[in-house]
């Protein structure tokens, strides 16, 4: 009875997730090959205009065809921040995971607890406190300043730094939750064994711990990665046009005018 309505519950996640997420991105692709309309429409006429104009642009003048150096570098950079913010993740959300899943059982709760206090504010209002911390006159150059390591304020805002602190802190949650609930079912003995075995830390980490919660099973016995499961899941989210855009556009350039590829498209 147990194991059924697990499968129901599953049934209906894949249900919400294909209505409200695949649903709607496949609207975008189909759109994607369609002809502008006007005010914003589209005329239902196969074209490649939008693909084109995304890696190409046409002079105004003599009509030649040549890469658009814009939108290539804004998405390499997109890119490049999602995969640096992903390690960033990761080097600090599997350690996190690790500390959490070896406190007593009585403690998880409160640490888990504190990982989640971030869902419960608005991520504009997360992204404007990381602002106030990281400006001229934020929290950050102050302390520097009044402990005499810094004779003026650093630039911090509107760099790269800026965002790949806002998303780092953003998507931490989400790697530390899916790794920390491989690691709890992880079996500590098998870590014993292996210090039986006279085999170093580091190999026991490499060869054991890792390559266990890499392979850990959910219910129905399907291979699940723990670790690999927060690493897609925040670098998609870093990269995607969703919520992480007000990071990108906030702590970008001044007056927004640092958009990432998924604010041009």
């Amino acid at each position: 009875v147990l194991l059924e309505f697990r499968r129901v519950l599953f049934r209906s996640a894949v249900t919400i997730i294909s209505l409200f997420s695949i649903l709607p991105l496949g609207v975008v692709v189909v759109y994607s090959f369609l002809a502008p309309g006007d005010y914003g429409t589209v005329k239902w006429v196969f074209s490649l205009d939008g693909w084109f104009q995304v890696l190409f642009e046409r002079d105004i003048f003599d009509d030649t065809v040549s890469l658009s150096d814009a939108h290539l570098s804004i998405l390499v950079r997109s890119v490049l921040l999602s995969l640096v913010t992903t390690v960033i993740t990761l080097i600090l959300g599997v350690p996190t995971a690790w500390f959490i899943a070896t406190r007593p059982q009585n403690q998880r709760a409160f640490w888990l607890f504190l990982i989640t206090i971030p869902f419960w504010t608005n991520l504009l209002v997360r992204t404007i406190a990381v602002q106030e911390m990281i400006r001229s006159e934020g929290i950050a150059n102050r302390l520097l300043l009044w402990l005499g390591l810094i004779d003026a304020p650093i630039q911090m805002m509107f760099t790269n730094f800026a965002i790949l602190l806002g998303m780092a802190y953003v998507f931490l949650p989400l790697v530390v939750l899916p790794v920390y609930s491989a690691i709890e079912r992880f079996d500590f003995r098998l870590a014993e064994a292996g210090y039986d075995l006279y085999a170093s830390r580091l190999y026991c980490l490499r060869k054991v711990v890792l390559r266990t919660t890499y392979d850990t099973a959910d219910y129905y016995g399907n291979p699940v990665d723990g670790s690999n499961s927060g690493e897609p899941y925040a670098y998609l989210h870093a990269l995607a046009p969703d919520g992480a855009s007000f990071n990108k556009v906030i702590l970008s350039e001044p007056g927004g005018g640092g958009f990432e590829f998924d604010n041009v498209t």
